[in-house]
Parts: C-alpha cells; sequence; structure tokens
C-alpha cells in the first residue's frame, strides 16, 4: 500500500527487502520509508498456533544518487547503491533499531569512493505526500 506501481520491492537476503524507488527525490524516499516503518510498527501479527501477538519493527537503509552524469560504470554504481544502503541499515540497527538512516551519493563522490551518512529524524511526515 505505500508504493506506487514502477516500485520494486525484493527480499534480499534472510530478513531483508531491497525497495528500488526510481525518479524518487531523497526527502520523498525517506518519507516512503517512514511510511512503511509506522505501518509495520502499528501491525500486530497473530499467531494462531500459539494465540500469541507479535510486533514488529524495522530499521531502514536509504541510499541515494543525485546524477547519473559522469558515471560509466552502471555495474559498479549499483553495487556502490547497495553497499550504502546496506551501511545505513547498520548503522540504523546499531542506533537501537526501529528508525531509517540515509547515505547519500552525488555522482562526483561516486567517483571518488566518498559519500555522506546521515541521520532521519523520526518526525512524522504526513500521508498526504504526492507519492
Amino acid at each position: 500500500e505505500q508504493l506506487r506501481n514502477c516500485d520494486v520491492i525484493a527480499r534480499y537476503g534472510g530478513e531483508e527487502f531491497a525497495v528500488l524507488l526510481a525518479n524518487t527525490p531523497e526527502q520523498i524516499a525517506r518519507e516512503v520509508a517512514e511510511r512503511i516503518r509506522e505501518s509495520i510498527d502499528q501491525y500486530s501479527f497473530h499467531l494462531p498456533e500459539t494465540s500469541k501477538i507479535l510486533q514488529v519493527t524495522v530499521s531502514i537503509g536509504i541510499a541515494t544518487l543525485s546524477a547519473l552524469q559522469g558515471l560509466e560504470d552502471i555495474a559498479k554504481l549499483g553495487r556502490s547503491l547497495v553497499e550504502n544502503a546496506d551501511q545505513a541499515l547498520y548503522d540504523a540497527k546499531s542506533d537501537g533499531r526501529n528508525c531509517i538512516k540515509s547515505f547519500h551519493v552525488s555522482s562526483e563522490q561516486e567517483t571518488e569512493g566518498k559519500g555522506n551518512s546521515y541521520d532521519t529524524t523520526q518526525e512524522a511526515i504526513s500521508n498526504e505526500s504526492s507519492y
């Protein structure tokens, strides 16, 4: 319910998922991530075999790229985005879980192997976004 028809979600590893949001500015990606985090946080999983209720949280790592100009190796770019999202995810897990972390890479930083990692605030993000 939180994604567009053109977005892709896939299982990536044992307990990890990847969501690809094409042509999406970083702020909108954070809004989508927060809506996903909130919807999972508010959902109660009922285990019928034990009659228990399970509450689940999610930690989310985001990696974005500002521009593709000057990038000649798309495979390197893809690996870098996955590695950066993975690092942001592990940062979120180490900061207590149930939060969102971002890692932004510009095309110039990518060619130099640099990037900026920073927190996404836990402030409420409106569901009225055009996303």
